[in-house]
C-alpha cells in the first residue's frame, strides 16, 4: 500500500505542474486562431496591427533617409551641367543691349560736290574740278579775315572748280564740337558785316544775308559786288552747319549782273546739295 500511495501523489503533482503549461499552449493556440480567422471586427483589429507598423516605421525610416540623403549630394555633382544652368542665366542678362555708340561721321571728302553736282552759273558754263586738297592757311572769300583752321576748325578738305574766267570752291570743315562750329559761323557773319572796307576795287557793295532752308542744320549766303578795271565782279558765299561739321561754298564770276529768281541762285542750290550730303 505504501508504494501505491507514494506513486499517486507523484502523478497528481505532475498533473498540477503540467496544467499551467497546457493553459499557456491553449492560450497561444487561441491567439494564433484570432490572427488568422477573418471576422466582422477585422477592421478594428487592423488598427492595433497598424499601430504595430509605426513601431517598425522608425527602423525603416531611419535606414531609408540615410541612403536618400547620401544620394542627393552624390547626384548634385553628377548633374553639374544642370546646376550650371542657373549661373548661365547671368550671362544672358549680361547680353542685354548696351548703349550703342553713335556712328562715326562720314569722311569730310564724302561731302564734296562733283563738277556735275555743282550748279552752273548758266547753261553754257559747266564746271570742271581743278584740285582737291586739305584746307590751308589761305582765307576763304573776299570778306574773310582768317582761314578756317585759325577760327577753330580741327581739319578740313577743299575742292576748287573753274570755267573760263569764273571759279568756285568748297570747303568741308570739322570742329571739335557743335559749340565751336556755331561760334565759327558767328565769326563768318561778323566778317560780312564789316566787309565793305576790305573789298578790293571800287564801289564795293555787300548784300544782306539770306537764310537757306536745309533738311538739317542751318545755312545762309550773301552776295558781294565791286568793279575792277572797269569790269564788274560778283562773289557769292554761303555757309551750312550741322553738328560739328560746316560747309563753305564760294562762287566768283565777272559780268554786268547777278540776277536769279528767289531760291534759284546757283550758290544757294549748291549749298543745299552739299548740306544734304552731311547727313
Amino acid at each position: 500500500m505504501h508504494p501505491t500511495r507514494t506513486t499517486r501523489p507523484a502523478t497528481r503533482g505532475r498533473a498540477r505542474a503540467l496544467a499551467p503549461l497546457l493553459l499557456l499552449a491553449l492560450g497561444a493556440t487561441a491567439c494564433g486562431g484570432e490572427d488568422t480567422t477573418p471576422s466582422a471586427a477585422g477592421t478594428e483589429d487592423a488598427s492595433p496591427s497598424a499601430s504595430a507598423t509605426p513601431s517598425e516605421t522608425p527602423t525603416t525610416a531611419t535606414a531609408s533617409p540615410t541612403p536618400t540623403a547620401t544620394a542627393t549630394p552624390e547626384a548634385t555633382p553628377s548633374q553639374g551641367p544642370t546646376a550650371s544652368a542657373t549661373p548661365s542665366a547671368s550671362p544672358s542678362a549680361s547680353t542685354a543691349p548696351s548703349p550703342t555708340a553713335p556712328p562715326a561721321p562720314a569722311p569730310a571728302s564724302s561731302v564734296l560736290l562733283s563738277a556735275a553736282e555743282l550748279p552752273r552759273l548758266n547753261d553754257e558754263a559747266p564746271w570742271s574740278v581743278v584740285r582737291t586738297r586739305p584746307v590751308g592757311s589761305e582765307a576763304f572769300g573776299v570778306c574773310a579775315r582768317f582761314d578756317a583752321l585759325t577760327i577753330g576748325a580741327d581739319s578740313g578738305v577743299e575742292r576748287t572748280f573753274a570755267h573760263a574766267e569764273d571759279d568756285a570752291a568748297q570747303q568741308v570743315l570739322d570742329f571739335p564740337d557743335p559749340k565751336n562750329a556755331s561760334r565759327a559761323a558767328a565769326v563768318l557773319d561778323s566778317w560780312r558785316q564789316g566787309c565793305s572796307s576790305r573789298v578790293p576795287g571800287e564801289g564795293a557793295r555787300v548784300r544782306a544775308r539770306t537764310d537757306v532752308p536745309l533738311g538739317q542744320g542751318r545755312g545762309w549766303f550773301y552776295l558781294v559786288s565791286w568793279e575792277e578795271d572797269g569790269v564788274g565782279r560778283w562773289e557769292s558765299l554761303g555757309m551750312a552747319v550741322s553738328g560739328s561739321r560746316m560747309v563753305l561754298l564760294r562762287m566768283d564770276h565777272a559780268g554786268e549782273d547777278h540776277n536769279y529768281a528767289p531760291g534759284r541762285d546757283p550758290l544757294e542750290r549748291g549749298l543745299q546739295r552739299a548740306a544734304a550730303k552731311m547727313g
